[in-house]
């Protein structure tokens, strides 16, 4: 088998997952846009990877311990640098942990796959945290960004994760 890629993890022989890319957008209650952070390059783990080359073989796709999909999006306050071996959050914080909205590929780009969340601030989860990362129900992490993303009183913040297959 081929050896891994830097920007991505190889799957078979000619298919990669990128790295992906996250954005997070703040509006007011009027859908006024207050703050957009662009999209940030984050690290795939080497779980996602293995996961999708379970799938795309047929192997656990059901029964006991199945491949499932990335269905949750958390917020953490540690310090670190991702890696493609995180297994989770270096400091997550609870109240974060927020199920996807919406999840499928991206209109008009079949091989980006995309998650979208959202946190509306509240005083239980208002504050500036310093990672994010993408889950599967079983809490198997897919991807870890560290970036400084501040979830405000009052404003809905949209979490948007992208991955993109390349063959």
């Amino acid at each position: 088998m081929a050896k891994p890629h830097t920007h991505g993890k190889r799957v078979g022989d000619s298919m990669r997952i990128s790295s992906g890319r996250v954005r997070w957008v703040q509006t007011d209650r009027t859908g006024t846009v207050v703050f957009d952070s662009g999209w940030h390059h984050n690290v795939t783990t080497n779980y996602a990877a293995g996961a999708i080359a379970q799938w795309l073989t047929g192997t656990n796709n059901t029964g006991y311990n199945p491949v499932l999909p990335p269905t949750k999006m958390q917020l953490g306050t540690g310090a670190g640098t991702p890696s493609p071996t995180d297994t989770g959050l270096f400091a997550p914080v609870a109240a974060t942990l927020q199920q996807v909205s919406t999840a499928g590929p991206v209109s008009g780009s079949p091989s980006v796959a995309q998650w979208v969340c959202q946190y509306y601030g509240t005083a239980n989860n208002a504050g500036t945290y310093t990672e994010i990362g993408l889950f599967d129900s079983n809490g198997n992490m897919w991807g870890h960004l560290m970036e400084s993303i501040t979830i405000t009183e009052g404003l809905s913040t949209t979490c948007t994760w992208q991955k993109t297959a390349t063959v």
